[in-house]
């Protein structure tokens, strides 16, 4: 689709720019009380003027991103997903905060899309194109994808790369999103960045949240036997949740100088997985929270849903105390609450924004640590003895999961041993708001300790930010006795969510750069 012209963002103006310097009298004689009156209307007029110049800016745009039917979605390593069924639309919304009155402090470019991950590369390409565009530095956009596992992912992932040996084109789903669909979406997202900076306008910032228990639930279990399984079904057998979650829902408001609220924050925290596994497209809970509070702050507010570090959480658990919500009820249990927060809101003029990134070099662990030696070794036993995939149809759209992960497992120890990987924290800070973007899916434990011991007022963690590397757990986490289900043998079996890429104590450092930057945004202020 055509693109339309940037707007340059040294263009962007206070509404009082271009107004007359004065007014001409002709010759309608001015007395000395109209000299009063009128020097007590341009002193009024020039405090309005100083406010706008002064006050935080903010514009916001979404932009529908519905894959097409046939399109690859995410989140299965072991099939092709193409699309069949859309349920709800997908979309991308882009919110930019900047100040008018020096257009060239920081400013920055928040980008939530209901997509599911988000490769190195491909967040590098993106982020390096909004900045060339539009004039962003690269630490001022943050590019956040919700994780929602109906949805296509963008670029690849470290769990496969294509110059695995045994992965071949035919396996591209294995390692990657669909292509077309990224070269598909890269023009909207720019559509989406490009209108929210024509709509910049001085506004005033509204910001709380209230705990809701009813969404969020830790998904790791310890076990009778002292195992911690990730998703228990056994309830005969589970002793306890092995953490927390985070119950908090968090709002931030933008209204401008009419009194309309132009854009929302919403922030909570938990795994987007409705209908997974089937061929259907939904934007699942966010999606759902996004639209109903459209609906009530306005069909001019753009509503920006942020999804913290949920790499341990879900929104049901497997302990029935109800029966599990679906995203409709979701979406409404957190607009009620949202809506609670709303009535207890104050707002303020912020004048200022601030901007901090900071990259750190993590080892990557060691996978034989993680899963164990002999579970090594089965892995390069099973592929010496069968490298060519074990399919499971005949149209070549599936492959066997034992077969599937002994190839992730020994190409994560050929590419992974003795590197590190740069990890990148992001912080912005709006007034009392602080937003910290981080990379991949760290556990949540993570974000309530940067919650906890941020200076900042209120603080929203977003993961999935600029990237992938996998899951990211705490120290205990990482050294507790792991499994996703039992074979047929009896014998615990590691997936996905329980295959950690980097050293035991990345979350650690990870917390410690964030509440580093933060120090530092808030000394700034």
């Amino acid at each position: 689709m055509p693109m339309p012209q940037s707007l340059t963002p040294g263009l962007l103006r206070s509404p009082s720019a271009g107004r007359a310097a004065g007014a001409q009298h002709g010759t309608i004689p001015v007395t000395a009380r109209d000299e009063a009156d009128m020097k007590e209307t341009n002193e009024t007029e020039s405090e309005k003027h100083r406010q706008a110049e002064g006050a935080l800016a903010a514009g916001a745009a979404e932009v529908e991103i519905t894959p097409a039917p046939g399109v690859h979605m995410a989140g299965d390593m072991c099939r092709l997903r193409p699309v069949e069924r859309i349920l709800d639309p997908l979309c991308a919304r882009a919110i930019v905060f900047s100040n008018p009155g020096d257009l060239a402090a920081a400013r920055v470019c928040l980008l939530s899309l209901d997509l599911c991950t988000v490769g190195d590369d491909a967040a590098d390409d993106i982020r390096a194109r909004v900045s060339e565009r539009f004039g962003f530095r690269k630490e001022e956009v943050m590019l956040h994808l919700l994780q929602n596992h109906s949805a296509p992912a963008l670029g690849g992932h470290l769990l496969m790369t294509p110059d695995c040996p045994q992965i071949t084109h035919e396996l591209w789903w294995t390692y990657q999103g669909d292509p077309g669909y990224f070269d598909y979406l890269v023009p909207r997202l720019l559509d989406a960045v490009n209108l929210a900076l024509e709509r910049v306008e001085p506004v005033s910032m509204g910001c709380g949240g209230m705990a809701d228990g009813r969404i969020a639930f830790n998904r790791r279990f310890v076990m009778r036997d002292g195992w911690v399984q990730t998703q228990a079904r056994d309830l005969t057998e589970i002793l306890h949740p092995e953490g927390p979650a985070d119950p908090e829902v968090g709002v931030a408001c933008f209204k401008n100088r009419a009194g309309e609220i132009i854009a929302a924050l919403l922030h909570h925290t938990a795994h987007p997985v409705s209908h997974f596994g089937k061929p259907w497209v939904t934007a699942s809970w966010p999606g759902q929270w996004a639209r109903q509070m459209k609906s009530i702050l306005g069909e001019g507010c753009v509503p920006v849903v942020l999804n913290g570090c949920c790499g341990n959480v879900n929104r049901h658990s497997p302990i029935p105390a109800a029966p599990a919500a679906d995203d409709e009820q979701a979406g409404q249990w957190l607009t009620e609450t949202s809506q609670k927060v709303l009535s207890q809101m104050t707002w303020q003029d912020v004048a200022d924004v601030g901007v901090k990134s900071q990259t750190i070099s993590i080892p990557y662990g060691r996978i034989e640590e993680v899963i164990g030696p002999e579970a090594v070794e089965d892995a390069r036993s099973l592929v010496g003895r069968e490298p060519e995939p074990r399919w499971l149809n005949a149209e070549h759209t599936a492959v066997d999961i034992e077969w599937m992960f002994a190839v992730v497992t020994l190409d994560v120890c050929r590419r992974l041993a003795g590197g590190a990987y740069d990890y990148e924290v992001q912080t912005f800070r709006l007034g009392d708001l602080a937003i910290v973007g981080l990379t991949g899916e760290p556990f949540v434990e993570g974000q309530l300790r940067v919650k906890g011991e941020a200076p900042a007022k209120r603080t929203f963690v977003a993961h999935m930010c600029n990237g992938w590397v996998g899951y990211i757990p705490t120290l205990h986490a990482y050294r507790a006795k792991n499994y996703n289900f039992r074979n047929a043998a009896g014998k615990p079996v590691r997936r996905g969510a329980n295959l950690f890429l980097l050293a035991p104590d990345a979350l650690d450092r990870i917390v410690t750069a964030s509440l580093g930057l933060l120090e530092g945004l808030c000394v700034d202020a």
